[in-house]
């Protein structure tokens, strides 16, 4: 059985004005994952997941590799996060 984890990462390329955050926001929403996604002001993305299933979050991970059409990824960086309590029972895209 695997277990839940939290994770922060943070996707780094051509990433803002492609879709990335939207994209990301409904491979979540399928997948019944919450946290947040938002752009950061270095030009990365950064995103919270939480409550995740381990094999799922994997998953979901090597898919942000690939991202929407006109994003490319060079990096991403991936981070225990620690869930101080459920920010949301969703997944959402802050401003």
């Amino acid at each position: 059985m695997s277990h839940i984890v939290n994770k922060k990462i943070t996707i780094s390329g051509t990433v803002q004005g492609v879709g990335y955050r939207w994209w990301l926001k409904e491979l979540c929403d399928a997948n019944n994952v919450n946290g947040w996604v938002l752009n950061k002001k270095d030009g990365k993305v950064e995103a919270v997941l939480f409550n995740a299933n381990a094999v799922l979050f994997k998953t979901i991970l090597s898919n942000c590799f690939l991202g929407p059409k006109k994003s490319v990824v060079e990096n991403i960086l991936v981070e225990d996060f620690d869930l101080k309590k459920n920010e949301t029972s969703i997944f959402e895209i802050k401003k």
